[in-house]
């Protein structure tokens, strides 16, 4: 697979040449060295971020992408998608081999410190893209081989869930710490949460609206709005996915002063 990166703010690369073509592919995909190539530049970055960082005991995670999205950038979105309705043991042969590729670099990585996590995204844990049995029976076993095979002394593992109508409670039975979506699509969602799970939830705030577009009194209100909708329990205050590289420095010191005056 070739892909370049042209300037996006969330560091996102465009693919410019993919490697599954037929859905004969899936059955050809290996577990990746995590002692070469892109994952071992993964892992050297992973590390001298956790150096650099020890001194000041901050906690850094690692972005992870599920099995699933990793398929999709190998085949293509409305590929992987058609594979997994028509050819599904074929589809999930690849799954299981890339799960095994994530699992393998993780366990190069226990040791970095100050490492502290991961932060594992998976966009398609929505009703517009499949059903609730599709995703658990793809996408959710995949997810969860990865997380139990996390070392004990990682303890902020949060899964980021995209998609504009979120699948919440499937994921309830996870081991992880919080939960992470755009809180703003469902205004209603933070103070459901409670009742779906028993981890943190993580966001209140919008990428976009709030810590790209907005101003440090808009953040303000929205922090105060999802502390009240979730009584001040079992939130972490963040925005709704990866971030942006771009993201105004006064409205990053506003998240923080926001927090710390009304928490």
């Amino acid at each position: 697979m070739q892909d370049y990166w042209d300037g996006d703010a969330q560091g996102i690369r465009k693919i410019s040449k993919r490697v599954v073509g037929r859905s004969l592919d899936w059955t050809e995909i290996r577990p990746l060295s995590p002692a070469r190539g892109n994952l071992l530049q993964q892992a050297q970055c992973a590390r001298l971020i956790g150096q650099a960082l020890q001194a000041e005991a901050v906690p850094v995670l690692l972005t992870v992408y599920s099995p699933f999205i990793q398929a999709t950038q190998m085949a293509g979105r409305e590929k992987a998608l058609r594979d997994m309705r028509l050819r599904p043991d074929r589809l999930r042969s690849g799954l299981n081999q890339l799960t095994e590729s994530t699992i393998r670099f993780l366990d190069t990585l226990k040791k970095v410190p100050s490492l502290a996590g991961v932060f594992l995204v998976t966009e398609f844990a929505s009703h517009d893209y499949m059903s609730e049995h599709q995703y658990r029976t793809f996408i959710l076993p995949h997810l969860h081989n990865i997380l139990a095979d996390l070392p004990d002394h990682w303890w902020l593992n949060i899964v980021q869930v995209g998609g504009p109508s979120p699948m919440l409670s499937l994921f309830s039975k996870l081991p992880i710490q919080a939960l992470n979506w755009d809180t703003r699509k469902d205004p209603d969602s933070l103070a459901k949460a409670p009742a779906e799970f028993s981890f943190a939830a993580c966001g209140g705030l919008n990428d976009v609206e709030h810590l790209l577009k907005g101003t440090p009194t808009l953040i303000h209100a929205a922090i105060r709005e999802a502390l009240n909708q979730t009584e001040s329990r079992r939130l972490i205050v963040s925005g709704s996915g990866d971030g942006r590289i771009n993201l105004p420095l006064s409205n990053m010191r506003a998240v923080r002063s926001g927090v710390e005056t009304q928490a």
